[in-house]
C-alpha cells in the first residue's frame, strides 16, 4: 500500500486544485448552480437589513478600485471589500444553506468570494462554479474533521473553518498551484477567527462572521504569490488547528 506522504495542508491544496469545472459530476454542477442562486437570494434579503447598513457604510467610506459589485447598491470597490459586504448580506438574516457535520455556511462566503474575483478577473461561469464546489468541498471535509470539538470549544465554524474554504475558493480563481495553496491554507490559520460568545450575551457581529472569512481567504490565497509562507503543519500540530 502506498504511503501518504506530506502534511494535511499539501495533501489538500493538492486534492483542490484538481477539483476543476471539467471533473465535477454533473449532479455537483446542478446542485452547486442551485446553491448558488440560493445564496443571492439570500444576499438580496440581507441587503435590506438595518443592522447590514453599518457593514457597508464602513466600506462604502474608504472605497477602492472598482473592481467588483456590492449586492443591490451602486458601489463598486476592491474584490475583498466587494466580497466583505456580501458574505454580511448572505449570512444576515440565517436563511442561508449549512452543513450538518460543522462545516458552518459555506454559501455565504463562497459565492461572495467567486463572484467578487472572477468580475475582477474576468473569470466565466465554469470558473466560478468550479471554485464554489471547491469551497464548499473545503467546508465539509474541515468541518467532519474540527468539529464539533471545536464548536463546542466555543470557536464559530463560519469564521474559523470559512476562513480555509475561502482561500480554496480564491486559489481556484487566482490559479494557484498545490504548493502555493498548501501555504495559502497555511497563511489563513493566522485569520482563522470569530468566537461563538454571541450566543451566550448577544450582539449582531455574529452576521460579520462571514465576512471575516470572505476577505481571510481571498488575501490568504493572494499572499504566496507574493512570496509569503506559513506553517504547513497548521492542521495537525499542537498549536495550529
Amino acid at each position: 500500500m502506498a504511503t501518504v506522504t506530506g502534511t494535511i495542508a499539501e495533501r489538500l491544496g493538492e486534492h483542490i486544485t484538481g477539483l476543476d469545472y471539467a471533473n465535477l459530476p454533473s449532479n455537483v454542477i446542478d446542485k452547486t448552480k442551485e446553491a448558488l442562486l440560493d445564496q443571492l437570494g439570500c444576499q438580496l434579503v440581507g441587503s435590506t437589513l438595518g443592522h447590514c447598513n453599518i457593514i457597508y457604510d464602513f466600506i462604502k467610506d474608504f472605497a477602492g478600485q472598482p473592481e467588483a459589485t456590492v449586492v443591490n447598491r451602486d458601489l463598486k470597490t476592491w474584490a475583498h471589500d466587494a466580497a466583505f459586504v456580501n458574505a454580511t448580506f448572505g449570512h444576515a438574516c440565517e436563511i442561508d444553506d449549512h452543513i450538518d457535520t460543522g462545516g458552518g455556511h459555506p454559501g455565504a462566503y463562497s459565492t461572495a468570494v467567486s463572484l467578487a474575483l472572477a468580475e475582477k478577473g474576468r473569470a466565466n461561469g465554469r470558473a466560478i462554479i468550479g471554485a464554489i464546489a471547491a469551497g464548499y468541498e473545503t467546508a465539509w471535509r474541515l468541518g467532519r474533521t474540527l468539529s464539533p470539538a471545536s464548536t463546542s470549544n466555543g470557536w464559530h465554524s463560519q469564521s474559523t473553518i470559512g476562513a480555509f474554504a475561502s482561500t480554496a475558493v480564491a486559489a481556484k480563481l487566482l490559479n494557484l498551484n498545490a504548493g502555493q495553496l498548501a501555504q495559502a491554507f497555511a497563511i489563513a490559520g493566522s485569520q482563522a477567527s470569530g468566537t461563538g460568545e454571541y450566543g451566550m450575551s448577544g450582539g449582531e457581529v455574529k452576521r460579520m462572521h462571514s465576512r471575516l472569512a470572505a476577505p481571510a481567504g481571498i488575501q490568504s490565497a493572494m499572499l504566496p504569490k507574493g512570496g509569503l509562507t506559513g506553517p504547513l503543519t497548521i492542521f495537525e500540530r499542537k498549536y495550529g488547528m
